[in-house]
């Protein structure tokens, strides 16, 4: 028996094939190595992870907070916080329903010689209330370049408070 040769006159290419392989690969690493890191970050995302702009509306994203100058002079809206504790004639403590507070000073000028005066807000303990203001470091003890004598000593970043809404009177 002779044998004759046959030529191949159909079928798929190898180069073809090659081609598609080689393109299975990108699309197999794309989507098990390469694809994924934009969706990691979402995924692995908290309350805390916000961006730098925006109102802060909550203490507990403050107090989680590392680096509490990256919050100065960011606006904060508080609603239905306590009053705990009244340092001075323009400034109090307010804290969320989890225990975490906020050391707050009014935009108001004091009225020291008008004892019966309390200026815009009667605030007391015990109060619940709305407030918003803008969150500003304490800088070398100061508030604004002046001394507050009742401000806690451990006090690093405060609420420069300028609308308060009293919700429920003590």
């Amino acid at each position: 028996m002779a044998e004759i040769p046959v030529k191949k006159t159909g079928g798929f290419p190898v180069w073809a094939w090659i081609a598609a392989l080689a393109i299975l690969a990108l699309l197999a690493f794309w989507l098990f190595a390469g694809g994924t890191d934009e969706y990691a970050e979402d995924e692995t995302a908290t309350e805390t992870d916000y961006a730098d702009t925006g109102t802060i509306s909550t203490i507990a994203a403050i107090r989680s907070r590392d680096d509490l100058s990256s919050l100065d002079g960011r606006d904060a809206a508080f609603d239905g916080v306590d009053v705990t504790d009244v340092v001075g004639d323009r400034t109090f403590r307010i804290a969320d329903g989890s225990g975490n507070d906020l050391f707050v000073v009014l935009d108001q000028v004091p009225s020291p010689d008008q004892p019966m005066v309390e200026g815009r807000y009667d605030i007391n303990p015990g109060q619940t209330i709305d407030i918003e203001g803008e969150l500003r470091i304490v800088e070398n003890g100061r508030i604004d370049g002046e001394r507050i004598e009742d401000m806690p000593r451990d006090t690093q970043l405060y609420l420069w408070a300028d609308e308060v809404t009293i919700l429920e009177r003590s």
